[in-house]
């Protein structure tokens, strides 16, 4: 059995975690570390976990708050490989079928089955014919990267719907030329930066150091070796050395700014980035997600079968819709990325050429997920725009640098398999023998769930007095099994007496609490975008935010002035575009 720091790497069976996550600069100073991972959204999380879990030591940095850039843009839904087929891209379809059923094994409290329906329109390539094809080679292809730990989240087979089917399902599409739809299935997250804290957790109970607000300043080299990194704690200024074998870079589209400030050199970018946005709007469906086309003058290159349309997607999501994806030019620094209104109005522009009888207005939308996301090339016009559809794994040996690594992620889906490949790569590298990968069968913090569904009831049931059946089905879709460590925060006597049902606001105080105390939450927006679910779907409200705002500030000794400043700037990023 694999070891990490001479402990069996079984943790996840039983749900007992050796260490949480604390910020201890003083872990990082003086210490060499095997692997120092840089970016602290989901590929960074995942590479600190595989990394550490295969007796590696590890150290991760994050110039703001994890998983606050790239990872925070999402249409939360776990793709298999079946976009993949259109390109007889069998290697990518598959591993993307394995590891979205992985997910669902090792984070069932967060990623869940999701039915999604596919509009077909007359009898060629984008009629019933072809995707009954598509839906059977699916099946068969993917047949053996299904089998998840729970018989009840087992993904069924497609299969054809009829149109009078889809005119009752999705009433306001288009209907001209319809022929059917195909039904299949995919996977969704419930609440994606808790899918990245999971990993951090999970890293963290294994002796990784993590490090939020700290920024890498400087490359330490010596000949053409990069020795490890000179970081700056933001919060305190404090500079120091943290020293590695091997540095990896996953901080994605800020990897030219990267490059160039700590080598001062100007940094050839392999891949260009494009702005991707979607936005989170009032509920059009609420058991399904469903594919809208529009009209695209681009054409992607690498297809063998060119359907002639895009895609938007609507997902239902924690009572909303999120709809998207958009794809605009982007040439200027990742810091400067911002979701306009023009951008905004674009995509409800093409909602409404999909979908006329929508009549959906700007005040529809409660909130919007900006982000960058790599392409094949720089893109001046839509129409240019190629994404990558593979993740790299670049070793800087090629450029004569030695002990540095930089690594492009495409999707959520993949990233625990980059991560294992990376780590792989640098075990081979060093002609070193490591134990295998266990992270596909190792539950990830709060996942050691057999059988979800049966679990949830028996938790509802088991607190029916102390805590009201939405709330504790939030809690337990948040933290998985952790849930009861959150309890534990929860300032309210009743609740261990069960003598009334705890109220909403003092279960969100215990949320504070946990994150303060157990996930290195320093603002009140790592709480209400990251640590909860509270902010995610909008603006939850001037109480919620003053209950959040006055807890951290008992915990972190905010005075009256500071926690008005941090609600300020909390608010502002309601503000759904600039």
């Amino acid at each position: 059995m694999p070891c990490v720091n001479n402990r069996p790497l079984e943790y996840g069976v039983k749900g007992k975690f050796l260490q949480t996550m604390k910020r201890d600069l003083g872990l990082l100073d003086g210490k060499t570390f095997d692997v120092v991972i840089i970016g602290g959204g989901i590929y960074g999380a995942c590479l600190a976990w595989e990394a550490i879990s295969r007796g590696l030591s590890v150290a991760l940095i994050e110039k703001n708050d994890f998983a606050s850039g790239t990872s925070a843009n999402s249409l939360k839904i776990i793709h298999g490989g079946l976009r993949y087929l259109q390109h007889l891209d069998i290697q990518r379809f598959r591993e993307s079928t394995r590891e979205r059923t992985t997910l669902m094994n090792i984070a069932p409290h967060l990623v869940h089955p999701l039915p999604v329906v596919i509009p077909t329109y007359g009898h060629g390539l984008r009629g019933k014919e072809v995707m009954l094809g598509a839906l059977l080679v699916n099946h068969w292809l993917g047949l053996d990267c299904k089998q998840t730990w729970d018989p009840s989240r087992r993904v069924p087979w497609g299969k054809l719907l009829s149109s009078s089917h889809i005119h009752h399902m999705l009433p306001f599409i288009s209907h001209e030329g319809l022929s059917g739809g195909a039904l299949f299935y995919d996977a969704q997250v419930y609440n994606s930066e808790r899918l990245v804290l999971s990993f951090l957790h999970s890293a963290a109970a294994y002796g990784a150091v993590l490090g939020n607000y700290i920024e890498a300043k400087a490359f330490l080299q010596k000949h053409n070796r990069v020795m490890g990194v000179q970081v700056q704690d933001k919060i305190s200024g404090e500079t120091f050395d943290v020293l590695s074998k091997t540095v990896v870079n996953t901080v994605g589209p800020w990897s030219p700014e990267l490059q160039e400030k700590l080598t001062g050199k100007t940094f050839q970018c392999r891949a260009g980035y494009v702005k991707a946005v979607n936005v989170l709007m009032k509920p059009l469906v609420d058991s399904f997600a469903f594919g809208m086309p529009i009209p695209s003058t681009a054409r992607d290159e690498r297809a063998v079968v060119d359907r002639g349309s895009r895609m938007l997607f609507v997902a239902p999501w924690r009572g909303y819709s999120l709809v998207g994806t958009i794809y605009i030019p982007f040439n200027d620094a990742a810091d400067d990325c911002v979701v306009t209104q023009k951008d905004v109005s674009e995509l409800l522009n093409l909602i409404a050429q999909a979908c006329p009888s929508l009549h959906l207005q700007r005040q529809d939308v409660r909130f919007v997920h900006g982000g960058l996301l790599p392409c094949t090339r720089p893109a001046h016009r839509p129409e240019d725009i190629q994404l990558l559809n593979k993740y790299e794994i670049y070793d800087h040996r090629i450029d004569r640098l030695e002990g540095m690594l930089s690594v492009t992620g495409v999707k959520y889906t993949t990233a625990r398999f980059v991560a294992q490949k990376t780590i792989d790569h640098i075990i081979e590298r060093e002609g070193t023998l490591g134990p295998s990968s266990r992270t596909a069968s190792t539950p990830v913090f709060g996942g050691d769930i057999d059988r979800f569904e049966a679990y949830l009831d028996q938790e509802i049931q088991a607190n029916a007095e102390s805590i009201n059946e939405s709330g504790l089905q939030s809690l337990i879709c948040n933290y998985g099994t952790a849930y009861k460590k959150v309890l534990s925060y929860i300032p309210c006597k009743q609740l261990s007496q069960g003598q009334r049902p705890c109220k909403d606001f003092d279960v969100l105080r215990g949320q504070v609490r946990f994150a303060v105390r157990e996930e290195m939450a320093y603002k009140l927006t790592d709480v209400v975008f990251r640590r909860t679910e509270i902010g995610s779907a909008g603006d939850p409200g001037e109480k919620a935010l003053e209950v959040c705002a006055y807890e951290m500030g008992s915990e972190l000794g905010w005075g009256s002035q500071k926690v008005h400043e941090e609600i300020r700037a909390t608010c502002e990023q309601f503000v759904v575009a600039a």
